[in-house]
């Protein structure tokens, strides 16, 4: 095998020294003689190739109509398919180069039957030989074809910043309230999609540790797998708030007692009347906080048997202390004296 292939090179390198030695040594003129006898070859022989007849591979366009204002494709649909025709080199050619070729047509939203959801292959073989009239269908290379759709929705939608998960810098809070221009976007897909989505939309601030009043524009992200399906009239919102710092503080109050009956024999030892209240402020309040103002109270009528502790209920705070900025714990267990 090998020495066959050595042999057919040298061949091959012999005859092309010649063909180049004989070309130097022309002059112009036969040259140009020779360039247009080998064109002319050239074309006889392609001419020859298409009139015999042959078995090709092409594209044949295909053609999906619906309404597209009352559907979305999930999955793309095909403009072609993959076919194997037989007949002459030139009517091969006119069809892969398309000419006067009609496109095999289906359309999905028909009023009077079911959306379709798929294309038989062999429906494709007996749609595509009725359109082929010069060259003969051998075969279908597509299997069958999925149609994937759903109907077109639209829905407007809250757009809300998540104001727990905020990435602001130590000692610093929201002041006011979180404003967002526009406050809701409508969004459009498919609709199963379109009512996945949750609602208010949450957007998030990434990237960033705050401690400046913010005022930013936020992309709306909706996740990968969809994010070419859905549309939105917006694709970004402006989110504007202003930041303060703030000081942590611990304080012990006394738990007031409520609605205890005098000859109960539960009752809440001096000792256990001790609370400890966790309270946040902005610092520049720091010398308006009234400590005596905080006042909590363990009332009866919320007793458990279950467990013998009463509700803990906020009845007082000072005035510069938000009641979402005070902590401490919501039950207490009583003490007994059998």
């Amino acid at each position: 095998m090998g020495q066959t292939v050595k042999k057919n090179t040298r061949r091959l390198r012999k005859t092309t020294n010649r063909l180049t030695y004989l070309l130097w040594h022309l002059n112009r003129k036969d040259v140009q003689v020779f360039l247009v006898c080998l064109v002319g070859a050239t074309g006889l022989w392609f001419i020859n190739a298409l009139t015999k007849d042959r078995s090709e591979v092409i594209s044949y366009p295909i053609e999906f109509i619906y309404d597209r204002e009352q559907y979305v494709e999930l999955k793309p649909l095909p403009s072609t398919i993959r076919i194997g025709v037989k007949g002459s080199g030139w009517q091969i050619l006119r069809k892969i180069f398309r000419v006067r070729v009609k496109p095999v047509q289906y359309v999905l939203d028909n009023q009077t039957q079911p959306l379709k959801r798929y294309l038989l292959a062999a429906q494709l073989r007996r749609d595509v030989a009725s359109m082929l009239k010069e060259v003969r269908l051998e075969e279908i290379l597509n299997d069958t074809i999925p149609i994937v759709m759903d109907k077109k929705a639209s829905r407007v939608i809250e757009i809300a910043l998540d104001s727990t998960n905020i990435p602001l810098a130590k000692g610093y809070r929201v002041r006011q309230n979180i404003q967002i221009e526009p406050k809701k976007i409508t969004f459009t897909g498919p609709e199963k999609m379109i009512q996945a989505l949750p609602s208010p939309f949450y957007l998030a601030v990434q990237g960033l540790v705050i401690a400046d009043d913010f005022e930013k524009m936020l992309r709306i992200v909706i996740p990968a797998d969809t994010h070419s399906l859905i549309k939105k009239n917006f694709d970004e919102v402006l989110v504007k708030f202003a930041v303060e710092t703030f000081s942590q503080q611990k304080h012990t109050t006394i738990v007031q007692l409520k609605n205890f009956p005098p000859q109960s024999k539960f009752f809440l030892k001096n000792e256990h009347r001790l609370l400890e209240i966790n309270y946040s402020f902005a610092k520049e309040n720091t010398s308006k906080i009234r400590l005596q103002d905080f006042k909590v109270v363990a009332d009866f009528a919320t007793f458990s048997p279950q467990d013998s502790s009463v509700a803990l209920t906020l009845a007082g705070k000072p005035e510069w202390v938000a009641e979402e900025n005070i902590q401490f714990k919501r039950r207490i267990k009583l003490d007994y004296a059998p």
